[in-house]
């Protein structure tokens, strides 16, 4: 789901109305021939009509001959934190945009074919992210799709309606406040003993019940969140859902606690998803795999696992080989 802001810019109307009577004193016959540029890019256009009416409208746009900003995230790479210039790019530059996963090297991307060294020492989009620089309305259209892309809930059961019902009486019991602050608690993997003994003394019941409670909500959600991973690319086992929470914490801490929160509170399953799709294209999942598993594995559609001097790679119809790491970073190959 992406959130689109819009913004509109006018004076304010001591200035708007002192413009307008100063026009239509000193010129009431005709307006300016131009534009009226104020500082910080604010244009008034006076209209006069035959009949000695007006009209003054105000838009706000960037000063003359101001370049269009750049949709190409190699004109936002950085390095140790700072902007690098286009012309002085190394592979060890970071690039960060939605369709790439979040952040990588530079070099990440030449390895998967999104970018290419040109002869000069430059470097350009190639493959699926040629349009990147190339085309800003349809790079736009697939970044959108990219964050919005279809989530799978093949598998999903989702929660309980006994844990649903647990989860409103531990907020009627506990109070927004003290709900909100269990939950994150507990997302943190931090011990609620102090928000079970606060709801215990508002409701009445015994701490040990309000534990058992928790616990049992604990457990279901986080059975329907491995279960959304799954659907999504992750692979099953307690294992690789730990790898992927540690991938999480180190370079996505702040998306997964979002992704958590909004997945407990309002059901919404897509932002826990998407840092799965994230996670696969970074290629950290690829370490829970062995060469021996890899070339035992059925990925379809003619895609097959073979041993070459450079590793194991998967030969893939009109892709050619590369490694699975490269594959699931393209989407070509989703393992589960």
């Amino acid at each position: 789901m992406a959130n689109q802001f819009s913004m509109t810019f006018s004076p304010d109307g001591s200035e708007s109305s002192k413009s307008l009577n100063e026009a239509m004193a000193e010129k009431p016959e005709s307006a300016p021939a131009e534009p009226i540029h104020r500082e910080g890019g604010v244009v008034h256009r006076l209209q006069m009509r035959e009949d000695g009416s007006s009209d003054l409208s105000v838009v706000r746009r960037g000063p003359v001959g101001a370049p269009a900003e750049s949709n190409d995230p190699l004109d936002s790479a950085t390095l140790n934190g700072m902007r690098v210039p286009r012309a002085r790019l190394t592979e060890k530059a970071m690039l960060d945009y939605p369709r790439l996963g979040g952040s990588m090297p530079l070099s990440q991307a030449v390895d998967f074919g999104w970018l290419k060294k040109n002869a000069d020492g430059s470097y350009s989009w190639a493959g699926e992210m040629a349009d990147l620089a190339t085309a800003p309305a349809v790079a736009a259209a697939n970044d959108q799709k990219a964050a919005d892309g279809d989530i799978s809930m093949i598998g999903v059961e989702g929660t309980k309606s006994t844990t649903d019902m647990a989860v409103k009486l531990l907020r009627r019991d506990a109070g927004e406040t003290v709900a909100n602050g269990l939950t994150q608690a507990v997302i943190a993997g931090k011990d609620p003993a102090a928000f079970i003994a606060d709801i215990s003394r508002r409701s009445g019941q015994s701490e040990a019940e309000i534990r058992q409670a928790v616990d049992a909500v604990t457990a279901d959600y986080s059975r329907a969140a491995k279960q959304v991973a799954v659907a999504n690319g992750l692979r099953p086992g307690d294992a690789s859902w730990d790898m992927f929470t540690a991938w999480v914490s180190e370079n996505q801490a702040q998306a997964g606690h979002d992704a958590l929160t909004r997945f407990v509170d309002d059901h919404e399953a897509g932002p826990l998803a998407r840092l799965v799709r994230q996670y696969s294209r970074s290629g950290a999942a690829q370490s829970a795999y062995t060469d021996a598993e890899i070339l035992s594995a059925n990925f379809g559609s003619g895609i097959k696992a073979v041993q070459t001097e450079k590793g194991v790679l998967l030969d893939i119809p009109n892709h050619g080989r590369m490694t699975l790491k490269a594959a699931m970073a393209r989407g070509i190959v989703r393992v589960s």
